[in-house]
């Protein structure tokens, strides 16, 4: 294999990012401790459920990979998938 066949085509690469939307998070972090329910000294499971992780994408991006995206953003919204299955919480 010459090193023409080993390099990565730009087209090849999914040009996408996630932003995390600190407003977000700020308004949730300050809600729930103003509500009493925002207890000190642990984790707590916040992101994609909460709206605080957006993807952003390039123009002319695939609409089927950003359907496939907000389907399951909207599973993870609705408690189909449960992240928390996936990753040690407290």
């Amino acid at each position: 294999m010459d090193s023409q066949q080993t390099k990565t085509h730009i087209s090849d690469v999914v040009t996408a990012s996630i932003v995390f939307d600190f407003a977000t998070f700020y308004v949730w972090a300050v809600e729930l401790f103003l509500e009493g329910e925002l207890e000190g000294g642990m984790i707590h499971p916040a992101g994609i459920k909460e709206g605080m992780f957006v993807p952003v994408y390039v123009a002319g991006f695939d609409q089927d990979i950003i359907d496939a995206v907000d389907a399951g953003i909207a599973a993870v919204q609705d408690d189909t998938i449960d992240l928390t299955e996936y990753f040690f919480t407290n």
